[in-house]
């Protein structure tokens, strides 16, 4: 009987092992969607000039070929939609961006993560002045 109580202490150490080794496991697929980590221009910033490109910069690499930019002005008329010209998979997506208009902008994204899913969201930026939106 002392046997059976000691092997099932041990075992349920193992058991509880083990499970703790799988933590990481599950916790990487709870969040297997990409991110945004970092934008130029940067959320909520405000820039003198245009800046180069619109850059999007991903935690993990997404597909471009399934990408997109909507701009739209201070007063919410859409500007025009962008295709990126960072091509194939990559955790950074490059957008023209001779586009963007003084005052806010709102960027609207999409894209596909490694995972099959379809992941977008929005941000501004000001160039210039900040305008509020009427």
């Amino acid at each position: 009987m002392l046997v059976l109580k000691i092997m099932s202490k041990h075992s349920a150490t193992l058991v509880i092992m083990f499970l703790i080794t799988l933590l990481p496991i599950f916790q990487y697929q709870a969040s297997a969607h990409a991110t945004l980590e970092k934008s130029t221009p940067q959320q909520q910033g405000v820039i003198k000039d245009n800046p180069e490109a619109i850059k999007l910069e991903f935690n993990e690499p997404v597909n471009t070929k399934y990408s997109s930019v909507t701009l739209f002005d201070d007063k919410g008329k859409k500007i025009k939609d962008l295709k990126p010209i960072t091509t194939g998979w990559s955790q950074t997506v490059v957008f023209s961006s001779e586009q963007i208009v003084n005052g806010t902008n709102t960027i609207e994204w999409h894209t596909v993560s490694a995972d099959g899913h379809e992941v977008g969201d929005t941000f501004e930026f000001s160039v210039g002045k900040v305008r509020l939106k009427m």
